[in-house]
């Protein structure tokens, strides 16, 4: 049978019990913390490569800084039905693939 725990003890108990309480509770927020700030990067290198590249566009051909967002999108959507410019991004694509694959970028 179970000696009986004495008020200070139980008293005792509960604290420790707080404090582990306190303990994870710091422990889950460091995670939280931990989680955001590498889904902050992921977000960071996304908008970093998505800006690279439209600079590049832009710079490339200058006069699409005038069209609207759905004149741009229109424009690009067309470029892309295109089966001359669909197997540039093909070919492009296997070319950077294969070169992962043998272990160089």
């Amino acid at each position: 049978m179970s000696k009986k725990k004495t008020i200070p003890e139980l008293e005792a108990e509960k604290t420790a019990a707080e404090q582990k309480i306190e303990q994870l509770r710091h422990q889950n927020e460091r995670l939280d913390n931990r989680i955001r700030y590498l889904n902050k990067g992921d977000r960071s290198k996304r908008t970093h490569r998505l800006c690279s590249r439209m600079g590049y566009i832009e710079h490339c051909a200058p006069e699409l800084q005038t069209l609207t967002e759905t004149e741009f999108y229109d424009l690009f959507e067309h470029l892309l039905r295109q089966p001359d410019v669909r197997k540039a991004i093909e070919r492009a694509v296997h070319s950077h693939n294969s070169r992962i694959n043998r272990g160089g970028e």
